[in-house]
């Protein structure tokens, strides 16, 4: 058995990054798909009214915008840390509980870099969102209005 143990990693690691790499394809075909779906509703929502002789804008919604912050990616990367640290945790010696000491400073870097310049980036677009989506609602009314008034 002593023999063969060293093809367990050799088996492992490859099964790991081949099933890794088909959740991801998995995955962005999944929201490929969405969006092309999404699109085509659009498309014949447009089509329908202009066989009704209706104008339609060839704006679509704005999306919001969510930038990915360093605060989640920071409490994320502590999280991590911490539970990189107890598990690998064997006695003040052993220095292997370092990586997680690595990996929750990283998360520290980026909770200090949100609170010095990542709040108001994020304050920004969100106030960015919220002008695009009100000037997107009054266009639409005005169109409205306009379409019900010939």
């Amino acid at each position: 058995m002593d023999n063969n143990e060293f093809l367990i990693p050799i088996i492992i690691v490859p099964v790991i990054i081949l099933t890794l790499g088909f959740v991801a394809t998995l995955a962005i075909n999944h929201f490929a798909r969405l969006r092309m779906l999404e699109r085509e509703m659009l498309n014949k929502e447009r089509l329908g009214a202009m066989e009704r002789g209706i104008n339609v804008p060839l704006l679509e919604a704005p999306r919001q915008h969510r930038p990915h912050s360093a605060l989640n990616a920071g409490l994320t990367m502590i999280g991590v840390g911490m539970g990189l640290g107890v598990l690998t945790f064997d006695g003040w010696n052993d220095q292997t509980w370092g990586v997680g000491l690595i990996v929750g400073l990283a998360g520290v870097a980026k909770l200090i870099y949100w609170q010095l310049a990542g709040r108001m980036e994020w304050q920004a677009h969100m106030q960015q969102d919220q002008v695009v989506s009100e000037a997107y609602l009054t266009y639409l009314r005005e169109l409205t209005h306009k379409i019900k008034n010939g």
